[in-house]
């Protein structure tokens, strides 16, 4: 018998309407190797078929018990599983999300040597078919010991806006001591919906001495794009609005908030610039990446490569310069563009354009590397290919 399997580790799961993926979300929990679990499943109200699912996996496996409230929102449920944990640790998975099936095994082994009081780990993101390892951390047990050192692992892993350092402020991905995350949790304001995650993951710092940052991305974050699409502009700067004095809240209590407000200042700033780049209605069009040296492409004839929200932002950039013309503009899936002032075309067309550079405007390193190959395959020499890395506003 493992030391490990000692210890029981109680996971709950905030479901509400989530019938499409509630059984790969509960059958990734029951795959754990760590087996001493207490699977928390509360139906917050839901109306599709998700209440059923529960009620059978329940039947299916003594480890999980279901809770059936009336819609109180995901703070009002997480409270209402929390109250009902029974182990030494506590996890959260989202009800639309899934999990590797050691994750939880390799957690308790760090928290057990650490002793720290919860453990962070990456994730992987998945949208639109596509992963994405989420990291942005080196491996390391943070000592707190006081005040200050807290204040600086905040700003400097969760308000750090551009810094690229930074951890997830969701509550999946992570395992904590129980005692300790009943008692951040608790003091959440049921109200508070947006940006709970943050404000608690916040008083988990400001109450902690020591925490665990892991590099095991073992947490699947499942993006789905009717998440944000619905809500107004207007909408989204009142809650940033609020959640910014929900921070400041939180600061004061804990006595600290004079030598926080700047960097809490700092991060209002950041998160208007990423309401900007929504595509929510209403919103105010907010160029987020840029090319940095803009002067080399100064007097050249121009094919920007790639019209996603690069190249979309590449285009208001250049536009703005007398001193460049943009010929043509090309990508993989060119159908699926249509905008009132440049055609977009197939990547074949460009072999009849007459230009100095062809201008890769994609983000992720892997498919500029992609493009690059696909331009010299067709012939276009080396020197015509313009690549680097977007510049990134915030």
């Amino acid at each position: 018998m493992r030391k490990t399997d000692w210890f029981k580790i109680s996971i709950i799961v905030p479901v509400y309407n989530a019938e499409k993926y509630l059984l790969k979300c509960i059958d990734s929990i029951r795959a754990q190797t760590h087996e001493n679990l207490q699977i928390i499943l509360v139906d917050d109200g839901s109306t599709d078929q998700s209440p059923k699912i529960c009620d059978y996996f329940s039947e299916e496996d003594f480890r999980i018990e279901v809770y059936h409230i009336k819609n109180i929102g995901s703070v009002g449920a997480r409270k209402y599983g929390l109250k009902r944990a029974e182990g030494e640790y506590i996890g959260f998975v989202d009800a639309d999300d899934y999990i590797e099936p050691g994750m939880y095994l390799e957690l308790l082994n760090i928290l057990l040597e650490s002793d720290a009081d919860f453990v962070h780990s990456g994730h992987i993101e998945e949208k639109d078919g596509l992963e994405k390892r989420v990291c942005y951390f080196e491996e390391r047990v943070a000592d707190l010991c006081d005040i200050e050192s807290r204040i600086k692992f905040i700003q400097r892993y969760m308000l750090g806006g551009t810094n690229k350092e930074c951890i997830s402020s969701s509550l999946w991905s992570k395992l904590y001591k129980e005692k300790f995350i009943k008692k951040c949790f608790e003091q959440l304001l049921d109200k508070q919906q947006y940006g709970e995650d943050l404000l608690c993951l916040c008083r988990c710092v400001l109450e902690c001495n020591r925490i665990a940052l892991s590099e095991n991305t073992l947490y699947h974050y499942v993006v789905r794009k009717n998440s944000l699409s619905h809500l107004d502009y207007e909408d989204f700067v009142i809650n940033e609005v609020c959640l910014w004095h929900f921070l400041l809240d939180v600061f004061k209590e804990y006595n600290c908030l004079d030598e926080s407000k700047s960097g809490i200042l700092d991060f209002l700033k950041y998160r208007m610039l990423y309401v900007m780049s929504l595509e929510t209605k209403n919103r105010i069009l907010m160029p987020r990446f840029f090319i940095k040296e803009i002067r080399n492409l100064f007097g050249k004839k121009i094919v920007l490569f790639g019209a996603g929200k690069v190249g979309q932002d590449y285009y208001f950039q250049i536009s703005k310069y007398k001193d460049c013309k943009i010929v043509g503009w090309i990508d993989s899936h060119w159908e699926k563009y249509r905008f009132d002032c440049i055609k977009v075309m197939d990547i074949r067309s460009v072999t009849s354009m007459i230009f100095d550079f062809v201008v890769i405007a994609v983000g992720d390193v892997g498919n500029r590397t992609a493009m690059k190959k696909i331009l010299t395959d067709m012939g276009i020499p080396m020197e015509k290919i313009y690549l680097e890395e977007p510049g990134i506003y915030y």
